[in-house]
């Protein structure tokens, strides 16, 4: 969806954008938004293990002769990269999580961006944080490239007001606040994540433990993926049928966020989460693994968004609420969106751009 957004931007301002997928993935997006602004969509293959991905994306480059290949995921920048190289044309690889973590050492994908990143012209990380990491990291001492940090675009919701914004927060104190005196209140908990290892659902499942048996507490998790079974399994196990509701994939930020009071955003292995900020839209609080949180990036924004680390304990962030500054969280909070916006994201990739094919 990031480089959806991005696309779409460079498609307002005139450029001529091909948005390519290497094959079909199970989960889609509706992207006739981008086709309507004469964004060039294209689906190489229908799976993954076709070989002839690679020769027929080497022959949709050769006819339209792109200025500027900017690929993501290990596979595509690992073919991206060696057409480029024949096609002599600049390239730069949109690196979404910290390798030295995210891929298990001495595993084939390890050794696959070792090489990819040996003779990587352009390295674009997608925040400050994965760009030190890497940068300090066994294998960034073996780097060659250019490297560069790209935050993903957010669009965020023109029909959420400040008016908006200034309520819910002032409902989140005041839930606090009832909380507090133990007054009959109900703090609305919302996960929204792949179901997979490395995400910190289970995890986060078993940190709120006894909370979730208590009345002032709900939760509700989107998503989708292998977890799903012991992720429900969980569920039953603990009796929480009827407190913790498993909905499925779902992409409508509305649905997910709007009468959601607190996103846990457990994730271990994080280049950029978008699903804070998105529910940061729509005022909820977040509860971001202290391994990813990369909020400082952007400014600090007390108790709004706060770390946890080894343990979470949600009512000591619930207290904290009373104290928060409305006027002062929905300034830095309008200074984030402007950081994040497509528009901004539009200019920094650009400077990459011109970076990657002058230099």
């Amino acid at each position: 969806m990031s480089l959806a957004i991005l696309a779409n931007e460079l498609a307002i301002n005139n450029y001529n954008i091909f948005y390519i997928a290497l094959w079909d993935e199970k989960d889609k997006y509706d992207f006739e938004w981008l086709k309507s602004n004469s964004v060039n969509i294209v689906t190489i293959s229908q799976n993954k293990g076709s070989l002839k991905i690679i020769i027929k994306l080497f022959k949709l480059i050769r006819i339209n002769k792109p200025i500027f290949i900017y690929s993501a995921m290990l596979k595509s920048d690992f073919i991206s990269r060696i057409l480029a190289f024949f096609l002599n044309t600049p390239q730069a690889a949109s690196i979404r999580n910290n390798p030295t973590s995210y891929y298990k050492i001495f595993s084939l994908k390890y050794y696959l961006f070792f090489l990819q990143s040996y003779f990587q012209k352009n390295i674009v990380f997608l925040s400050n944080k994965v760009y030190d990491d890497y940068k300090t990291s066994f294998l960034g001492k073996f780097n060659r490239s250019n490297l560069y940090t790209l935050h993903n675009p957010i669009i965020f919701d023109q029909t959420i007001s400040n008016n908006f914004l200034k309520k819910k927060f002032q409902l989140l104190k005041d839930k606090a606040s009832d909380f507090i005196k133990n007054k009959d209140v109900c703090f609305r908990l919302t996960i929204v994540s792949r179901l997979i290892e490395g995400k910190g659902i289970i995890e986060v499942l078993n940190f709120l433990g006894k909370d979730l048996h208590d009345k002032r507490f709900s939760l509700v998790i989107y998503g989708d993926g292998p977890l799903k079974g012991s992720i429900n399994d969980f569920i039953i196990d603990n009796n929480l049928i009827h407190k913790v509701t498993l909905k499925g994939f779902c992409d409508n930020k509305i649905e997910m966020f709007e009468n959601s009071d607190i996103l846990i955003f457990g994730s271990e292995s994080e280049g950029f989460g978008r699903v804070p900020f998105e529910a940061l839209s729509f005022g909820n609080m977040v509860l971001c693994n202290k391994k990813i949180s990369i909020i400082n990036e952007f400014g600090n924004l007390p108790i709004l968004w706060s770390d946890y680390d080894t343990q979470l304990v949600i009512s000591d962030h619930i207290h904290q609420l009373v104290k928060l500054d409305i006027e002062s969280s929905l300034s830095k909070l309008l200074n984030i969106f402007e950081k994040l916006s497509p528009k901004n994201s539009h200019h920094n990739f650009l400077k990459i751009m011109n970076s990657c094919i002058y230099e």
